[in-house]
């Protein structure tokens, strides 16, 4: 009983992890879950995803005219100044990117996606981002 007790603790611990990946490289996709930071490794910066600030994305359990658009607000930390920065789902809503001219993050995705008459939690979210060079989109096949 007391070695299941102590799976069960060290599996919840594992899943509160509220520092996020602690640093990950340029160019590398991460996750983060509200309130958590990354740094991103030989750059200086780390972002933090403070929350989504709109979900307004058309539920895939539903048919839509418009896809809509999901909004995160995110800390950029030690790119003099430090920014808040909100980022897009949909380029039409809204920038999906930010850059200070050498570096640039990107909103990769946002979930989990929302479901008819299903409220998401705010601590439910994720955010994928990428940071890399603001041209290497266009260096990729």
């Amino acid at each position: 009983m007391r070695e299941s007790l102590l799976a069960i603790a060290l599996v919840l611990t594992a899943g509160c992890d509220s520092t996020g990946p602690s640093e990950v490289q340029l160019g590398q996709e991460f996750v983060l879950a509200p309130n958590q930071t990354a740094q991103i490794e030989g750059t200086g910066w780390s972002v933090g995803f403070r929350r989504v600030v709109e979900d307004s994305r058309c539920a895939v359990d539903m048919a839509c005219v418009w896809s809509g658009n999901g909004a995160v607000e995110l800390d950029l930390f030690d790119t003099a100044p430090d920014s808040l920065v909100v980022l897009n789902t949909s380029a039409a809503a809204g920038p999906t990117s930010w850059t200070d001219g050498t570096y640039e993050l990107r909103l990769v995705d946002l979930t989990p996606y929302p479901r008819d008459e299903q409220k998401i939690e705010p601590a439910e979210y994720r955010a994928r981002l990428v940071v890399d060079h603001p041209l290497s989109q266009l260096r990729k096949p």
